[in-house]
């Protein structure tokens, strides 16, 4: 018998990938990242399409504002594609791990400077004293989380090469 081996494609990573974007899909665009407050002076809920045009609103610097315009679904979709990359046995895939664990990570801190600029254009406003996870709801942590998962899904790779036996020929 003569061993033939070979990596095989990273279930685990894969999985860790997809559900990380799934949570950044859903944090995009179903649910609230801010919650609002009641009384007469009250202020509804805040997605993330509010928190965009909130800091185009208050001439925020532009990293948060593109953050919530562009960069956010541009990081989702990269991250996506190397997670995907990675996981797949390919020569590149060393190389896509690294890069998928480093846009994921780099998602994950952007959404953090974004929110906190977004806190100190409040506080310019006039807004009392809050912080980034004052009053916060589901999107902040799904975004946070999901670039998290998603770039930790690209780090696990491929599945380590398992030796498979097959018959010897005797010739």
């Amino acid at each position: 018998m003569t061993a033939k081996p070979g990596p095989r494609l990273g279930y685990p990573g894969l999985a860790l990938t997809l559900i990380g974007s799934v949570a950044l899909l859903i944090s995009f665009t179903w649910v609230n990242w801010y919650a609002g407050t009641s009384g007469a002076d009250g202020i509804s809920d805040i997605g993330f399409n509010d928190l965009h045009q909130n800091l185009a609103a208050f001439s925020a610097p532009a990293a948060s504002t593109s953050y919530f315009g562009w960069i956010a679904w541009t990081l989702l979709i990269i991250v996506l594609l190397l997670g995907v990359g990675a996981n797949l046995p390919n020569r590149a895939a060393d190389s896509l791990r690294i890069a998928g664990l480093a846009v994921g990570l780099i998602g994950s801190a952007w959404t953090y400077y974004a929110l906190a600029q977004y806190i100190q254009a409040l506080h310019d406003r006039g807004a009392t004293n809050a912080g980034v996870f004052t009053r916060s709801e589901s999107g902040i942590w799904l975004a946070m989380v999901g670039y998290l998962f998603a770039g930790i899904g690209a780090a696990l790779g491929p599945l380590p090469i398992r030796s498979v036996l097959t018959p010897r020929s005797h010739a």
